[in-house]
């Protein structure tokens, strides 16, 4: 910068008094840091147009509250509905990739895939921590699965888990969920409130998981057939990770004996 324009930003009427009285007295400073032999490492005049901006972040955020957070929500939810286009983009992507470059491209396709199923049916990565999953047959994801009223109530009665305590626990990495202003939490016992909060399920999540394990449950028996993991792991649209948690969980407390089911026969 010139002196000119030193001159100019020292002089600028953006500046107030204080702002000016500031400068002459840093300036006169330097310059006696200067006549000791000190090193001067910032000049008066980086200081001077330093002070020129001021963040006024906090002044808009007070002066309209509401109207940030609404800004700020609507940005949140036009990057969520512009990932699945994303995705869609990246598919085509490797497909061309693959077409193009032939087996070693399609191997590192295969690969990706699979790790976790998206909307679209090609990979992502979760960023939910839990234990291994165990090996099974991930189902195509979907959006979000929260409509539990849309599906049948095989659930037991929960009378069961009266007066009992920690039945549901299960272990899982990870900071729980809080969900005690959850809209839901009055239709889960105390205990299945912890469950789903160990997992990071909110309410909704969990009763439309819970029942279609039991609508599966119900479906092996039909067949007579054994209702393992994996079942609860297909039937399911979460984390199987979550899924094994919830029927490792259920069966401790005898949820999925077959006494339960004989009544929806």
């Amino acid at each position: 910068m010139s002196k000119a324009a030193s001159a100019q930003s020292m002089h600028d009427p953006n500046h107030t008094g204080k702002d000016l009285n500031y400068c002459h007295s840093l300036k006169a400073n330097v310059k006696a840091q200067s006549g000791r032999g000190a090193t001067v490492l910032v000049a008066p005049v980086d200081h001077a147009c330093t002070l020129r901006f001021r963040p006024r972040i906090m002044k808009l955020f007070t002066a309209d509250r509401k109207g940030w957070l609404r800004r700020n929500r609507a940005l949140l939810d036009s990057d969520r509905r512009a990932r699945p286009k994303r995705y869609q983009v990246m598919a085509k992507s490797n497909m061309a990739d693959c077409n193009k470059h032939g087996p070693v491209v399609e191997q590192r396709v295969r690969e990706v895939s699979g790790q976790v199923q998206t909307p679209t049916g090609f990979a992502i990565r979760s960023f939910d921590r839990g234990s291994m999953a165990e090996p099974c047959l991930i189902g195509q994801a979907s959006r979000e699965d929260k409509d539990f009223t849309a599906l049948p109530d095989y659930s037991p009665s929960l009378i069961m888990l009266s007066h009992r305590t920690n039945c549901l626990k299960v272990d899982w990495n990870g900071r729980p969920l809080d969900l005690r202003d959850d809209p839901h939490g009055y239709l889960l016992h105390p205990e299945e409130v912890t469950l789903a909060s160990t997992l990071r399920l909110d309410c909704a999540t969990y009763l439309t998981s819970k029942r279609r394990i039991f609508q599966r449950r119900l479906e092996c028996l039909r067949i007579d057939k054994e209702f393992r993991k994996t079942d609860a792991q297909k039937a399911c649209k979460i984390d199987v990770n979550k899924a094994s948690k919830m029927w490792t969980a259920f069966k401790a407390v005898g949820w999925l004996d077959v006494s339960f089911m004989r009544q929806f026969l």
